[in-house]
């Protein structure tokens, strides 16, 4: 019987009941006002028979141009991964490390002691990747391995929370 490969991380955190996804108020009240502003031009485009063809055309493809823009952002960049428990963003951290440091980092992983961590390099076939909740309150971290041109993970995700993050914190806002 094959063992089973662990589940990658992104897809535990959107998973997970300690995580959940928020709608950005302020970009939401940002990609609300450019809609409005780019149906103004439009209208205005179709609206001011004073105005040449070209000014019309020239004012509605503007209109259409930022509508279009405004709903990319809404749809790409309007949700966020927050900690469900204080509704903190979480942030997306990357260490890289030499394979041969396999055995270390498991062990800092495995008993929470963040100071057998190697220093990373700037790139490596071992990832540590991390997704950090601002404050300090919840770190969720997978070892992966660099094979065939794409990280795959080595070990479940960890999640470490209050006391035993922030040793963690400290890392991540070192390297």
């Amino acid at each position: 019987m094959q063992a089973q490969s662990p589940v990658m991380l992104t897809q535990y955190i959107d998973t997970h009941s300690a995580f959940t996804r928020r709608i950005d108020a302020r970009r939401l009240a940002i990609c609300l006002a450019f809609l409005v502003i780019g149906g103004a031009l439009i209208y205005l485009g179709n609206a001011l028979g004073s105005l040449s063809e070209q000014e019309q055309f020239a004012l509605s493809a503007t209109g259409v141009v930022v509508v279009s823009i405004s709903l990319m952002a809404a749809v790409l960049k309007l949700r966020y991964r927050a900690y469900a428990v204080t509704g903190t963003r979480l942030q997306q951290h990357d260490v890289y490390f030499d394979r041969n440091q396999l055995d270390r980092i498991r062990r800092a992983v495995d008993t929470a002691d963040f100071s057998l961590l190697p220093v990373p390099k700037t790139d490596g076939e071992l990832r540590l990747e991390a997704f950090t909740a601002v404050d300090d309150d919840v770190v969720c971290l997978q070892i992966s391995e660099y094979v065939d041109y794409n990280y795959y993970p080595l070990t479940a995700p960890v999640l470490y929370t209050d006391v035993k993050a922030h040793p963690l914190m400290d890392f991540f806002e070192r390297y």
